[in-house]
């Protein structure tokens, strides 16, 4: 504890937080009291204007101002002015300043076995390099540097020290500097301090500098620096921006001065550059610039890489003279093009219609086109007109490619036209297209039966107009006969023209018949409609003609007979009766002579007859036909009152339709059939019985094969198998007595699916149907199959079971556990048990076995407790169930 007086200011030591322990500053020279307190760190607590207590706890009390301790130690503390001085040995203390406190101690001479219990010292800091002198880095003139050099300034007193000044002087103190401040650091007891120094030559050759370092309580030492000082390095570094380049292109840009020596001695370096790949100069490595002299490089650009693009240029100059860096820049550009499109629409077929394709650098800088390419290479209805290449296209020019569009036949067609763009990784893709279409017509007449002279026969003929294209709109601008005709007229009245008929749409004109004169009459009706190609304008009209006809004949007092539509495998029978108009005499006739299609038809009887007064007989007309197509005959019959007897029969051979087909297909499943049901849709068969139909399927035998018929079948038939052939089926089909075929279902085979990689599997089947006037189809399909193996996989049956793997039991389990699973093909089954971290501790593989329900025992009893995971591999089918292990 030190105590006493002072009146503007005191500082009294160091904080213990750090910074002086200091009074306020005052302005007038009053005496003020203070005491201060100082730890056994040496740290100081002030107390201004306070004297130090004399009573309770911390009182202070001077009861001497000297003491001898046991072992004969003086000591001595007091104050003093001016100086004050100790012997023996003679030391003298000048005052700091004003009234100073001094602590003294007088030693005594110890015997040599004796050790003083209590050890008195006065602390003081003491500061000190650890180097004499240190040397910087050569420097270039004007440059700078800078080095560090750890722990460096050192405390190697008792106390710590606070750093109050730093001083560079010597011959070139000002070409040294501290980097940092060193003022008002504390330096603890042993500790040192990392200094780096900053080297600024202002001039040539070996530099030298003293530093003064002081700090509290005297402490103070010094430092001995130097440097060499080296011509300086000058130059010029210039960084290139080129500007943008299309991508894909290999430009190069000469550089003037890339640097430029600008010093009085030469400047030497190496090159290195670092940055893009796709940027490289053409000066690598060493090089050696005279005063004043420039480096000229040339910058290539492989633009690779949309996007900025840059390298660094390292010149690698000696270390005095610092890194110098040039970057060069270059904008990579993307190509931006357009492409149209050109969309002729519908346009009547052999029309020629004309457009164009534009291509147009959208970009600011150029853009090449390296190739073009039609798909398809040729077309026989686009014909585009390709420029050569490369084309070469400036900012915002274009160029044309001609399209030509004649369509050849009708449908969609299209041309697409690729554009290679320098630098563009895709094509610029355009297309032409266009739909070609032509309207068709179909069109028939009519040919009437025979009928009377004179009079209008019952026959309603039709001419049928149909627009048998399925895109294109007919137009029909007229209907009309080609000449004036007493033997044809319109049945009831024509529609308005023109007409339009839709794709598919019918037109009926209905006409009708009354012979003028005995023999064939023909007429001729033509229809006016747009269905022609171009390249002419329409109108003018096409035109189609058809022909409608039919015989005149002789007035007869019997009526004609139209037999109508007959099977070519049926009879039809009319009956025509003869009246004998005389009461009282016989009617003698002739036999009946034909003329015409006699094979077609027979007339009973046919050998002379007579017929009673006033009575009358019956003949029987029966139409067979032959062959399909119209069929007609006459019969005359003379007899001996003048009748006529002129028999007219007209009929048609005809056949009709019965479309066997696949009926709904199940999708297959392992453990099922693949059952495939064929139904029939039949025509109108009149009175003929259907009494065999044969079905004949094809299939690929190594991933199908026949099982069995099953149900639904239709009634009233039976069905025999063979399935002889590997991939053959065929099912015929025999009617009982009294039955036929009729609509709906017919036959349903089941077969059984191997196992494939393929899911549908092709069935094929064609019909034939007994009598031949029932004209059959076939049908073709695909059984589906929901589980597929690999390609390789050996042929498996279906069988009854689904594949399955039941939860363990027991589970958690000690000993052993059951586990319950099911196949639903006939294989081996391979049961893995995993632990934890993925190892294989059990492996079961059963033999192979049905498709059925099975049971596995695993045993579990040497298996440590913990949870398992249980793999099923059966084929197909992998599962897996969780197994916890317990002890």
């Amino acid at each position: 504890i030190v105590q006493g007086t002072f009146q503007r200011f005191i500082r009294v030591g160091q904080k213990a937080a750090g910074g002086w322990e200091e009074s306020q500053r005052y302005t007038n020279n009053t005496d003020r009291n203070y005491y201060v307190v100082y730890n056994t760190a040496g740290y100081a607590t002030l107390y201004a204007n306070a004297v130090a207590p004399t009573t309770g706890p911390t009182a202070v009390t001077f009861s001497a101002m000297t003491g001898t301790d046991s072992y004969g130690f003086r000591y001595e503390t007091g104050h003093f002015t001016g100086s004050k001085n100790w012997t023996p040995p003679s030391i003298t203390h000048n005052s700091k300043g004003g009234t100073d406190v001094y602590l003294s101690k007088f030693g005594s001479i110890p015997s040599s076995s004796d050790s003083s219990m209590n050890v008195f010292s006065v602390k003081a800091p003491q500061l000190s390099f650890n180097v004499p002198t240190i040397t910087m880095d050569p420097t270039a003139q004007g440059q700078s540097s800078s080095k560090s050099f750890t722990g460096i300034l050192c405390n190697t007193g008792d106390f710590p020290v606070v750093i109050s000044s730093t001083t560079f002087g010597g011959a070139n103190g000002t070409d040294f500097k501290i980097l940092g401040n060193l003022i008002g650091v504390r330096i603890d007891p042993g500790k040192c301090l990392s200094i780096e120094f900053l080297f600024t030559p202002t001039s040539l050759g070996n530099l030298t500098a003293v530093l003064d370092v002081a700090g509290g309580c005297g402490a103070f030492t010094s430092l001995q620096l130097s440097g060499q000082a080296l011509a300086p390095c000058a130059y010029d570094v210039k960084s290139v921006d080129l500007g943008k380049v299309p991508l894909g292109t290999t430009p190069t840009f000469p550089v003037t001065c890339v640097i430029k020596n600008t010093g009085p001695a030469n400047l030497s370096g190496t090159i290195t550059k670092t940055g893009s790949p796709d940027v490289t100069i053409d000066k690598m490595g060493a090089f050696n610039l005279a005063p004043n002299a420039c480096l000229d490089i040339v910058v290539s650009v492989n633009a690779q890489t949309a996007g900025s693009q840059s390298i660094t240029l390292d010149f690698g100059l000696a270390a005095e003279c610092g890194v110098p860096l040039s970057t060069i820049t270059v904008d990579v550009v993307e190509p931006k093009l357009s492409i149209t499109n050109v969309d002729f629409g519908r346009k009547r077929v052999l029309t020629v219609s004309t457009d164009t394709i534009t291509i147009t650098n959208l970009n600011t800088e150029p853009a090449v086109i390296t190739a073009l390419t039609l798909t398809p290479a040729s077309d026989p209805h686009l014909t585009l007109t390709l420029p050569g290449t490369p084309i070469n296209l400036a900012p915002n020019q274009s160029v044309d490619i001609p399209v030509r569009y004649v369509p050849q036949a009708r449908g969609a067609h299209l041309v697409t036209v690729s554009a290679t763009v320098q630098g563009q990784a895709q094509p610029l893709v355009g297309e032409a297209k266009g739909f070609g279409f032509l309207p068709e017509i179909t069109a028939t007449g009519h040919t009437f039966n025979p009928w009377t002279v004179g009079l209008q026969s019952p026959e309603v003929g039709n001419v049928v107009i149909t627009n048998s294209d399925a895109d294109a709109d007919l137009h029909i601008e007229n209907v009309r006969f080609a000449s004036a005709t007493t033997d044809f007229a319109w049945a009831g009245t024509l529609p308005t023209f023109p007409q339009t008929l839709r794709p598919g749409e019918v037109m009926t004109l209905p006409v009708n018949f009354t012979p003028q004169t005995l023999g064939e009459r023909t007429i001729q009706v033509c229809i006016d409609h747009d269905a022609m190609p171009g390249p002419g304008p329409i109108p003018p009209y096409t035109q189609t003609c058809v022909t409608v006809n039919g015989p005149g004949i002789e007035p007869s007092d019997l009526p004609p007979v139209v037999m109508g539509d007959v099977l070519t495998c049926a009879t039809k029978t009319q009956i025509v009766r003869i009246t004998n108009p005389n009461p009282t005499v016989l009617l003698n006739c002739d036999a009946p002579v034909g003329t015409g299609d006699l094979s077609a038809f027979s007339v009973q009887p046919n050998a002379p007859f007579t017929v009673m007064p006033g009575m009358y007989i019956d003949l029987t007309i029966v139409y067979t036909p032959p062959t399909v197509g119209s069929h007609a005959v006459t019969y005359s019959i003379a007899n001996d009152q003048g009748l006529r007897l002129n028999l007219n029969v007209s009929g048609t051979g005809v056949t009709t339709t019965a479309a066997f087909t696949f009926g709904t297909l199940v999708e297959g499943i392992i453990g099922q059939g693949a059952i495939m049901p064929i139904q029939v849709n039949v025509g109108a068969i009149d009175t003929v019985t259907v009494g065999t139909v044969t079905i004949d399927m094809s299939f690929p035998a190594e991933t199908v094969s026949f099982k069995q018929l099953t149900t639904p079948q239709q009634a009233g038939w039976t069905f025999i198998t063979d399935a002889t052939i590997a991939g053959q089926l065929r099912i015929t089909g025999t009617s009982a007595i009294g039955a036929t075929l009729v609509d709906g279902d017919f036959v349903t085979p089941e077969f059984e699916v191997y196992l494939t990689a393929d899911s549908a599997l092709p069935v094929v089947f064609t019909t034939t149907v007994d009598p031949s006037c029932v004209v059959a189809t076939g049908d073709d399909g695909n059984i589906k199959v929901k589980d597929v193996c690999f390609a390789a996989g050996r042929l498996v049956k279906f069988g009854e079971a689904q594949f399955s793997l039941d939860t363990p039991k027991p589970n958690p389990a000690r000993d052993h556990t059951m586990v319950t699973y099911s196949t639903g093909i006939e294989l081996s089954t391979t049961f893995e048990l995993v632990d934890a971290m993925g190892n294989v501790v059990r492996t079961i593989m059963t033999p192979v076995l049905k498709s059925g329900h099975y049971e596995v025992d695993i045993e579990t009893s040497t298996l440590s407790s913990g949870l398992y995971i249980l793999r099923m591999s059966s084929g197909p089918y992998i599962s897996t169930q969780m197994i916890s292990v317990v002890k």
